[in-house]
């Protein structure tokens, strides 16, 4: 940054730069943080994931019992960081997290890759269906069959997505929902957005990598996966993309006007 000059002497202007200690999910009410950059919260067996522990403080980590069915950790996935790397029918659970419920606000952003852009569905995180009409699902997905999308948002009351072909590059995906409207968002932008009632049931469970109804596997990487139990103000939705954009590498997918585009979020 260049110096501001004032007569008589030379003063330097402070430039902020990003650091995840400046400002991280734990300062709002998270309800869900999974971060794979921190190894220190997976546990691994012969190199695949038996455990990805919550950062939220409410231990609502995410477990696989099965070691056929255990995502690798993989190191320098997304740009330099690891991430966890889930195929065929690999997945993550968490069985009735005690998450938000019926129609109740709820936002959630991931940072993800997928390894393919073949005609399926591909489940990364979510409050997973289980098949029945008096339970709803509340997913990022990305899919290339009947509808494209990446991000692509299931619903039990009906999906949202923009129609984009799945990339595979890495990308921030999230979702707010005010008891009211359901907006989708990909790297920092709007998507789509429309009137949506859900109804989660207590029974549902969170998986990263499958759906409720043992499908719709992903083929890709999950990185950070953060679940709050609001429909997150516009600045607080913001940081939230700064965050994740400074951290994975993955600013120049911002718009230009968004305001963590060159530095990230400070308290």
């Amino acid at each position: 940054m260049s110096p501001i000059y004032v007569p008589g002497k030379v003063v330097l202007a402070k430039q902020f730069t990003w650091n995840e200690t400046i400002w991280n999910p734990s300062m709002i009410q998270t309800a869900l943080w999974l971060d794979a950059a921190d190894a220190s919260t997976v546990t691994t067996v012969s190199g695949t994931v038996s455990q990805w522990n919550d950062k939220s403080g409410n231990s609502r980590h995410v477990s696989q019992s099965g070691a056929s069915s255990r995502p690798a950790y993989t190191a320098s996935a997304i740009n330099g960081l690891p991430a966890l790397t889930f195929i065929s029918d690999d997945f993550l659970e968490r069985s009735s997290p005690g998450l938000v419920t019926g129609a109740s606000s709820r936002s959630m952003f991931a940072v993800y890759k997928p390894n393919t852009t073949g005609n399926n569905a591909n489940w990364v995180c979510g409050q997973a269906w289980n098949g029945t009409t008096t339970n709803s699902w509340f997913g990022l997905m990305h899919r290339n069959d009947v509808v494209k999308g990446d991000p692509y948002l299931a619903t039990y009351a009906g999906d949202i997505t923009d129609g984009a072909t799945p990339a595979t590059v890495a990308k921030i995906g999230g979702a707010t929902y005010d008891g009211t409207t359901l907006v989708a968002y990909r790297n920092g932008t709007e998507i789509a957005s429309g009137a949506r009632t859900l109804a989660t049931n207590t029974g549902v469970s969170f998986l990263i990598g499958r759906d409720g109804q043992a499908s719709s596997y992903m083929n890709g990487q999950a990185a950070e996966v953060v679940f709050i139990e609001s429909a997150l103000s516009t600045l607080n939705r913001q940081k939230i993309e700064g965050y994740l954009a400074h951290k994975w590498g993955l600013t120049a997918n911002l718009p230009n006007d968004h305001p963590y585009k060159l530095v990230g979020p400070t308290p």
